[in-house]
């Protein structure tokens, strides 16, 4: 397992909450339409788009449906799954080219055929591994992402999950562990804020509790992590 840590060096939030005086100002906190006290990196919930195409290569790395190599087609760049439409937000330079390539030029409908191969219920097991479902334990009240609530999901809802947008939900903290997770080789991290607590004495200072760097699990094989850190290099 690779012990590089996940400290958390910087975490922004807009709009800024100033603490000063905050239980008198605690019900117009409240009332505000900015919601100023929800912490946006951490707690905030967002479609992620292409980002999670990080998991879905993932994925079809890791259950054999494709490898980097593998030849895929995106000639027109869109395609309809039950009348929905998806298209690329830039059309490929080419009609065929390997999956590697896919990943680098954001193709759509290539991640929106493979998340249909990949099937519902195993993309649900794999982004359950990077944590996708759960809050993770920051030290800080977190939210708890989502793949997506409908179950189970229509084609078209699937295919539009795996390239990123469907119902899919993610906090800025979420995506930066999966990208940790891959330069861990697929190992996922617990983030953590506090490295050290001390305590400050007539006779000195002392070390209450250390944060020592620990794992939430794997998420996926050193082999896999490899695979896709050469893909988002090729990106």
């Amino acid at each position: 397992t690779c012990a590089l840590p996940i400290s958390v060096l910087a975490m922004a939030s807009n709009p800024t909450l100033d603490t000063d005086g905050i239980d008198a100002r605690w019900a117009t906190l409240l009332a505000d339409p900015a919601k100023p006290l929800v912490h946006r990196a951490a707690q905030g919930l967002y479609v992620p788009g292409s980002t999670f195409k990080l998991v879905t290569a993932a994925a079809a790395i890791e259950l054999g449906i494709v490898t980097p190599a593998t030849t895929v087609s995106d000639p027109t760049g869109e395609t309809v799954i039950d009348g929905f439409r998806i298209t690329d937000a830039e059309r490929p330079p080419r009609a065929t080219f390997d999956f590697a390539h896919a990943f680098a030029w954001s193709s759509n409908v290539v991640f929106a055929d493979i998340g249909l191969r990949i099937t519902e219920a195993r993309l649900r097991e794999v982004a359950a591994r990077f944590g996708i479902g759960t809050a993770l334990a920051l030290g800080i009240d977190t939210s708890s992402s989502s793949l997506g609530r409908t179950r189970p999901m229509p084609p078209s809802l699937l295919a539009s999950t795996a390239f990123g947008q469907g119902e899919l939900l993610l906090s800025p903290l979420q995506v930066a562990v999966i990208a940790a997770t891959f330069a861990r080789d697929g190992d996922v991290p617990r983030p953590w804020i506090v490295a050290e607590v001390q305590a400050r004495s007539a006779s000195g200072v002392r070390t209450v509790r250390r944060t020592e760097p620990s794992s939430l699990g794997r998420a996926v094989t050193p082999q896999t992590a490899g695979a896709v850190r050469a893909l988002m290099g090729l990106a």
